[in-house]
């Protein structure tokens, strides 16, 4: 088996059309790594007001976009998980030819690609980093890395363990943090 080939300076694969139908499990991580959206306590994640916004952006994706399904997710205390699935390209391309063209693969700021996963991804984060900044005392401030962190999803068995992945971090976020 061949090993994937990725953009420089990027975790996409070049080969990949990421409007195509597949499952993505993306991460984006806040700002400097900050605790921005709650807490772990106990194991379990206890998100504040950004950490709601978050959420309520999450799935507000999914009604926005009739091309995408929404699958498990977590929102911690500096990052956010989630499985993305891409029903059909919104452009009616044919999602059994893949088009590994830069245009494609690639955001470019102010000209996002229809139905892509980086411009969805993109979206919630712009959408949450807007209502987050009108919380009291937080005009201005920096709400999200540089772009995000994709795994294609190959497989049931993949699928699954993401899936346990994500409904486990909270427990392995407190296990990380625990002090002797």
């Amino acid at each position: 088996m061949r090993k994937p080939t990725y953009r420089r300076n990027s975790l996409r694969l070049k080969t990949h059309d990421y409007r195509l139908p597949r499952f993505y499990f993306v991460t984006v991580a806040a700002w400097g790594r900050r605790c921005l959206f709650g807490a772990v306590e106990r194991g379990r994640m206890y998100p504040n007001d950004a950490g709601r916004i978050v959420e309520e952006e999450w799935r507000r994706t999914a009604d926005l976009r009739p091309n995408v399904d929404l699958d498990a997710f977590i929102v911690m205390p500096n990052h956010f998980h989630g499985i993305v699935q891409i029903l059909h390209p919104v452009d009616g391309s044919n999602p059994e030819i893949p088009a590994p063209r830069r245009s494609v693969n690639q955001r470019r700021f102010a000209r996002p690609i229809p139905g892509s996963l980086s411009t969805i991804v993109g979206s919630i984060k712009a959408a949450a980093t807007r209502r987050i900044r009108r919380l009291d005392g937080r005009e201005g401030i920096r709400v999200w890395q540089r772009g995000f962190d994709d795994r294609i999803i190959r497989s049931r068995e993949h699928l699954d363990a993401v899936r346990r992945y994500i409904r486990t971090n909270p427990r392995r976020w407190a296990a990380r943090t625990r002090r002797p």
